[in-house]
């Protein structure tokens, strides 16, 4: 495991390196040949997400099933280890495509950078989560009070744990909070640094394979006295880009669009293949991944529910004064490319 875990942080150490310095022209414009025809050449793209199963399953296994070429694009992956990290690269021009949450997309909004979402990939509030050491009973969610929680500073779990401590008369204030990103939360967590892990899969299965189990997610409760399933925080992996990128390629756009619907439909239909291929690139065993991806719900294209959800998510970061610039539902979405290239995926119907 500490073998893995060292070179899976290098790997995406390079990774994030290599992103933040490279601009935006590197990808829009580019032109990359095709395995098929070596005559004919596609624009390629730099798209940017997390290496988990949540925010770019699609992405990587459109890459490699080579759906992106089969439309007309190719798409280049540069994997950033944690959300909150992204942002530093879509500031800085080192991507054309986003791969993000719609919590995070509305955090670069308010610090003014142009990002519209213009899809939604799937529903992973239940991968969102924590876990607590093993040795540490809880009666009630008060005995939370007082324990060492590590969290990186803006990401999504934390508004799962505010609302359980709304709901259940807990002092969040009382709770220490440790700011450590996930791979160092893993390390501190099996040493006792740490009482609860808190970020996203794989690494609340890691934790939990290491002296730890579930406490809570978005959607899931393992605390007496509070019901198993909750409603605190569903929250979706969306497609973001610039206004200018929206409007200076509309069309290559649509082929993205389509190659990532093609992604979500092979990852319902052929479960287990899109494990094998996620596995090796995630470096997380098959039987891990197969149980953090149920935890997923890998629809593709905005529903009545994502509206709801995304609607009481900015009342809520307003409320708590994590967004402090007033934005509308618009300002932050564009579906009109989805709903001209694939009518069927839009099912807002309120």
């Amino acid at each position: 495991m500490r073998k893995m875990m060292t070179s899976f942080k290098r790997a995406i150490a390079a990774c994030m390196c290599a992103a933040m310095t490279m601009s935006l022209l590197a990808g829009c414009g580019a032109k990359s040949k095709t395995a098929s025809d070596p005559e004919k050449e596609v624009n390629t793209y730099i798209c940017i997400g997390t290496p988990d199963a949540q925010i770019s399953a699609a992405l990587t296994i459109a890459d490699k099933k080579g759906f992106d070429i089969e439309e007309g694009v190719d798409l280049q992956i540069k994997f950033i280890q944690s959300g909150p990290d992204l942002a530093a690269v879509v500031a800085g021009g080192g991507c054309d495509i986003a791969f993000a949450s719609n919590y995070s997309v509305m955090t670069w909004l308010n610090a003014d950078l142009d990002m519209k979402v213009i899809a939604v990939n799937d529903n992973m509030g239940g991968t969102q989560a924590a876990a607590i050491r093993d040795e540490i009973k809880l009666s009630s969610p008060k005995d939370l009070e007082g324990l060492k929680l590590g969290l990186l500073p803006g990401s999504e779990v934390e508004v799962a744990f505010k609302r359980l401590c709304e709901d259940y008369d807990v002092d969040y204030d009382k709770i220490e909070k440790v700011a450590i990103q996930p791979a160092d939360q893993l390390s501190a967590f099996e040493k006792g640094e740490i009482d609860i892990l808190s970020c996203w899969e794989p690494w609340i299965t890691y934790a939990e394979q290491n002296g730890g189990r579930f406490l809570l997610s978005g959607t899931k409760c393992a605390i007496d006295g509070v019901p198993e399933n909750v409603d605190w925080m569903n929250i979706y992996s969306t497609i973001s880009v610039s206004s200018k990128m929206l409007a200076d390629n509309r069309e290559d756009l649509a082929k993205v669009l389509r190659a990532i619907n093609k992604a979500t439909d092979f990852i319902n239909t052929n479960r287990d293949e899109a494990v094998s291929i996620l596995s090796e690139v995630f470096e997380i065993e098959k039987e891990s991944l197969t149980n953090i991806m149920t935890r997923n719900i890998y629809e593709f294209g905005p529903s009545d529910t994502y509206v709801e959800s995304q609607n009481w998510l900015y009342d809520y970061l307003v409320e708590t004064g994590t967004l402090t610039k007033v934005m509308t539902y618009d300002d932050i979405h564009d579906f009109s490319l989805l709903k001209e290239t694939l009518p069927g995926n839009y099912k807002i119907t309120k």
